[in-house]
């Protein structure tokens, strides 16, 4: 991590445009907070604060609102209270239910085609069983 330089704003740019985005760690907002102390009221860095602020302000904005999947307005409140959540069942994805289909119907076809075995070795004409005669040896 390098300090900032008093007489640049390419760090201090840097460091804003992250926490705009919430992206800094403890040590960089550190930096950042010295970095805009040490520039005093300067013109430069509010700008940039401005700048960036509205640009994360847009980025948020641009897209439209995608709907809440089911429980996640209860999990957000819960995790946002600090409480441990409670597991909620959730329905099963859509490759599992495929796959859940399509074992069900291999099964009924693997019913269906013993059965029909059964059936139809059970009905099948059997040719008659020919013994060759039997001869008795007598003795003599």
């Amino acid at each position: 991590m390098s300090g900032v330089d008093v007489r640049s704003h390419d760090r201090l740019e840097e460091l804003i445009a992250a926490d705009v985005l919430d992206g800094l760690d403890e040590a960089d907002r550190v930096e950042l907070e010295r970095g805009l102390a040490a520039h005093g009221a300067c013109e430069e860095c509010d700008r940039l604060l401005s700048q960036y602020s509205e640009a994360a302000a847009g980025l948020a904005m641009a897209l439209d609102p995608l709907p809440l999947t089911r429980g996640a307005g209860e999990r957000l409140l819960t995790a946002a209270r600090g409480e441990h959540p409670v597991a909620t069942p959730r329905a099963p994805s859509i490759v599992v239910r495929r796959t859940r289909r399509w074992l069900a119907t291999a099964a009924v076809a693997a019913c269906l085609a013993v059965i029909s075995g059964v059936v139809g070795w059970s009905v099948a004409p059997r040719p008659r069983r020919r013994f060759p005669p039997r001869v008795r040896t007598t003795e003599l």
